[in-house]
């Protein structure tokens, strides 16, 4: 049950992170004042949501399943893992970030076509 919890948690805070770090809230900043829940503006969360489970399964699965959670501070956010499994939750962790950033980053060269 804690893991799946921990599970839940950790796709809201990639959802949220994905949120901050420019993911669309809605299809268009003119109509601000309405909150109008159409289709199209439900596609973006929806988009988003579903990056965030994929940011979640390919980087945290390992960790939440394989590792202590006393051993997650020390792994992941201290850089400091003791042994090959926390080493390569680490590395899975960071590998699964950095490369989905970098898939990112060239999205905007892009923009110029329909």
């Amino acid at each position: 049950y804690q893991r799946r919890v921990r599970g839940a948690f950790s796709v809201f805070a990639f959802f949220a992170s994905s949120i901050l770090f420019g993911a669309p809230l809605r299809s268009s900043t003119l109509d601000l004042p309405y909150l109008s829940l159409t289709n199209h503006n439900l596609s973006h969360l929806r988009e988003t949501l579903f990056f965030s489970v994929l940011l979640c399964l390919l980087s945290l699965l390992y960790v939440l399943f394989f590792l202590a959670p006393s051993v997650w501070w020390r792994a992941l956010v201290q850089l400091r893992p003791s042994n090959d499994s926390e080493r390569r939750g680490s590395i899975l962790f960071y590998a699964t970030v950095l490369g989905a950033w970098c898939g990112a980053l060239v999205i905007p060269l892009d923009w110029d076509r329909p």
